[in-house]
């Protein structure tokens, strides 16, 4: 993926139309992009996330009300404008590569204030300069999930309060946790895992209905109280925004599991399912017309130019049948001309005789005859029809050559359009879910929104009595397993129980597997990138527990290095290498925005990050930060690689930022050598 452009309209700070040019080659393939605090660089990383993901680019907006507010906060509210901006948008150019070649897409994402109140938001995406036809526009967002899907972008466009977490609390193993299964999709796997202890729930429970055995539904009943309270307790242990953002995050990684496994398509399964229905009924009417036209005039038809040579036969038979009858009545006239010729009389008197009688009549015969002689017509006579078998014949013909390819070809037309649109419904509807597997989902999203709702903020921490609680939930649950495995070992369906046991237990294996062998490439990565990047030349191996995702840094002697014996610069280093590894390991070519990323670092780093880091992190690298950050001593590092530069520029008067071309022009062309 290669972003081409980016264009802001009334964007946060962004007044009017600012577009940026992104284009970047192969040997130069950095942006940097400049502005003091204030200027709107993280709006630029925001506009970025935003376009691509709506709702989903912040886990924070967890309802529709709460990311309608944000978009109307984000409308451009500067303080040289008359009137307020109604409406504002995100335009992003980039190309794609895919089985078919480099394709160039454009996401627009636009929302207007409306007057009744609320947000009107519209999303577009084009192909190649004309919307996507092969994929219904109420999936487009769909569509560029799986282009590039949100747990895979958090790894490609961040900011340096990302980079701050991950270097000083223990987020990097969440964030681990989470970017591996992403990638993996352990998410099914546990979801099928959950399913079969379902099944084994259900087949043991009703075992114990005929069966004299432990009372299971006490057991079950004990045990849900216990966890009721667990839940309880354990909400008063935190404080209100650790609880309220811990369930922000689990509703907002469920919702993009159902949009991942096409919930959005599901909505439209009715509608599909009838235009579907309504297209077949057509595509019969228009085939069985074909049908009958076959049996008339069609194969004629298919031999045009025996039709028109049959017309000429017909035009020459008429020409001839003419000149018979011309030929006859000129003879007629000729005969009663000679007729009339001969009784004249010539001279006078006794001296007086006919004209016939003149030796020289024979002569004046021959003219005559000669004048209304017709020329010869050689032609043959093929059909010789009647004129009523012949008007029936041009009549057919004329309906073969013009009227029947005509509709034949709005017929054929009609059907390809058809035939396309139903290939395009039935791929719609392939990607809509069974109903077994999105229901369950949706439940479990309901049941996550209402305890979202349920969290107090005037939650305090009980935690002795939190863990007492669990300790109990343990030994409940330790008896109602204990149960089940009792029944299970006695009934007639132990075969079936056991199955489903081996079932979890190597679903479990496998999902470990793969955990593991991502990891062992996880930690490949991460070993070379922070090894590279740290200014200690000093080599380090970095481990990761499959379980825990507990992060191990070693020395060249096998002696542990914990998190906190790393310096400030060595503890960035080594998050801007996490993100940089898993990326890697993503396997998706995505480029890398990055916002203020050099903060808290000495020289020595500095120069590592400009030489080693950006140059080769990406295809293209596109870098927001301060003049301080990036400066007279830091632009020299990046040598040849910086493609393009930016300067933002904020006007306090109208609190807005222009885009300016230039990065404090190359601060003051270093600082005037």
């Amino acid at each position: 993926m290669l972003l081409r452009r980016l264009k802001l309209q009334n964007f946060g700070t962004y007044a009017g139309c600012q577009e940026l040019n992104l284009k970047t080659t192969p040997t130069q393939n950095v942006i940097l992009v400049g502005g003091k605090n204030g200027a709107g660089k993280s709006t630029l990383l925001e506009a970025i996330r935003v376009c691509f993901h709506g709702q989903l680019s912040d886990r924070l907006m967890t309802t529709r009300e709460k990311y309608e507010r944000y978009l109307l906060g984000r409308i451009h509210r500067g303080a040289s404008n008359t009137l307020p901006a109604k409406a504002a948008s995100i335009e992003i150019e980039f190309d794609y590569g895919d089985q078919d070649g480099v394709r160039t897409y454009t996401a627009i994402r636009s929302w207007e204030r409306r007057s009744a109140g609320g947000i009107s938001e519209g999303f577009q995406l084009l192909r190649d300069g004309a919307p996507i036809a092969d994929v219904d526009s109420a999936h487009w967002q769909d569509f560029v999930q799986e282009l590039i899907p949100m747990g895979v972008s958090d790894l490609f466009f961040f900011d340096g309060e990302k980079v701050q977490l991950l270097a000083e609390d223990e987020s990097d193993k969440l964030t681990l946790s989470e970017a591996v299964k992403n990638l993996l999709g352990t998410d099914i796997i546990e979801k099928l895992s959950a399913d079969v202890s379902i099944y084994r729930s259900r087949a043991v429970q009703g075992i114990a209905e005929d069966a004299n055995a432990p009372d299971l539904d006490i057991l079950s009943t004990t045990v849900d109280v216990l966890r009721d309270r667990v839940a309880g307790a354990t909400r008063d242990a935190v404080t209100a925004a650790t609880v309220v953002e811990a369930m922000r995050n689990e509703v907002s990684d469920f919702e993009q599991k159902i949009q991942e496994q096409g919930g959005a398509y599901a909505k439209n399964r009715g509608r599909l399912e009838e235009r579907k229905r309504q297209i077949g009924i057509h595509v019969a009417a228009l085939e069985s017309s074909i049908r009958e036209s076959s049996h008339g005039l069609l194969a004629v038809a298919l031999a045009p130019k025996l039709l028109e040579s049959m017309l000429q036969q017909l035009n020459i038979e008429q020409d001839v049948r003419f000149e018979f009858v011309l030929e006859e009545a000129l003879t007629k006239a000729a005969r009663s001309t000679l007729s009339q010729l001969r009784k004249i009389s010539v001279g006078k008197g006794a001296k007086g005789f006919s004209l016939g009688d003149l030796p020289e009549f024979a002569k004046i015969s021959a003219v005559v005859k000669a004048a209304h002689k017709v020329s010869e017509w050689d032609a043959p006579m093929v059909h010789d029809l009647s004129n009523a078998h012949e008007k029936q014949i041009r009549s057919w013909a004329s309906e073969a050559l013009n009227t029947l390819p005509q509709e034949m070809k709005k017929t054929s037309e009609e059907l390809e359009t058809l035939y396309r649109e139903r290939q395009k419904v039935e791929r719609d509807l392939s990607r809509v879910p069974q109903e077994d597997v999105l229901r369950p989902l949706m439940d479990s999203l309901n049941h996550l929104h209402h305890r979202l709702s349920e969290v107090s903020l005037e939650a305090i921490q009980k935690g002795e009595a939190a863990e007492q609680t669990k300790e109990s939930l343990g030994k409940a649950e330790k008896n109602y397993h204990f149960a089940v495995d009792s029944i299970a070992a006695t009934s007639v369906r132990r075969l079936s129980l056991e199955r489903a046991m081996r079932v979890q237990s190597v679903l479990a294996e496998f999902k470990n597997a793969l955990i593991e062998r991502k990891l062992k490439q996880v930690e490949g990565e991460l070993t070379r990138c922070f090894n590279e990047l740290s200014r200690k030349r000093l080599p380090r191996v970095v481990s990761i527990n499959p379980n825990t995702f507990q992060v191990t840094i070693r020395d060249d002697h096998e002696r542990v290095i914990s998190k906190q014996e790393l310096s400030a610069g060595e503890k960035q280093i080594y998050a801007i290498s996490v993100l940089w590894a898993l990326g890697k390991v993503s396997g998706r070519p995505l480029p890398i925005v990055i916002d203020t990323p050099l903060a808290r670092l000495d020289r020595d780093h500095r120069r590592l990050l400009g030489t080693r880091y950006f140059p080769s992190a990406s295809h293209q690298v596109i870098i927001l930060s301060t003049d301080t950050e990036i400066d007279s001593d830091f632009i020299p590092l990046l040598g040849n690689s910086v493609a393009r530069s930016y300067e933002l520029s904020f006007d306090s008067t109208s609190q807005s930022t222009n885009v300016k071309e230039g990065y404090f022009a190359k601060v003051k062309a270093y600082e005037a050598n």
